[in-house]
């Protein structure tokens, strides 16, 4: 009986300390064990990548985004405004003016529907580059003059005419040489300058077209 209750006790510490002998390492095992074999619900989760990070998406490489037109002054605006009107003025006063006029008066309104078409072109393209909006139709003061235009003929038509595009065009020189000398932007004040030598041309013809009829 003794050495029953000797070898009983044996057994029993022997099987309470089973469970901690094997606790250790059955514990240990997720950090031993390779990346992706782990079975604790923890692990399972899969991290997130960078693509998904909402800092690290709102993020472009450079040059990928598309370039942001520059803030244009007041001034720069209200000449691009000025300078659309004015070169419609002149396209249109120049189809009447091929319709209505003598010879002389016929050739001068188609060099102004030719170039300032061709500059209303180029004012459209800077502008939508710019991001500015210029007037498509003429206001109001201008249309009540080309109205009047049509209602005259022979030597009355040719003398208002050429009249209007010396005034016309002084005022579209003055308006290019104070946008060529004040604007910081330099895509206007090339066009300034180019459109102001042309502005010239058409003046230095006007008045001497304008002379010739009198």
């Amino acid at each position: 009986m003794g050495i029953t209750c000797m070898t009983r006790k044996m057994l029993w510490a022997a099987a309470l300390t089973l469970p901690m002998a094997y606790a250790a390492p059955v514990l240990a095992q997720p950090a031993a064990g390779p990346p992706g074999t782990a079975s604790t619900p923890a692990e399972k989760i899969a991290p997130q990548t960078p693509s998904a990070s909402p800092a690290n998406s709102a993020m472009a490489p450079a040059g990928s985004m598309a370039a942001v037109p520059a803030d244009l002054s007041k001034a720069d605006k209200s000449f691009m405004m000025k300078a659309a009107e004015g070169g419609m003025m002149e396209v249109q006063a120049g189809q009447i003016a091929t319709q209505k006029g003598d010879d002389t008066v016929k050739a001068f309104g188609q060099k102004m529907i030719t170039d300032h078409t061709a500059n209303n072109k180029q004012l459209a393209a800077l502008a939508e580059q710019k991001g500015v909006t210029v007037p498509t139709e003429l206001p109001a003061k201008d249309q009540a003059m080309l109205t009047k235009m049509k209602g005259l003929s022979g030597e009355k038509f040719d003398t208002a005419y050429l009249k209007s595009q010396v005034s016309g065009h002084e005022k579209m020189l003055k308006l290019m040489e104070t946008e060529e000398k004040t604007t910081k932007d330099p895509d206007l004040k090339s066009f300034a300058t180019s459109t102001k030598a042309v502005v010239q041309e058409h003046l230095d013809m006007a008045k001497q077209d304008s002379s010739a009829s009198m």
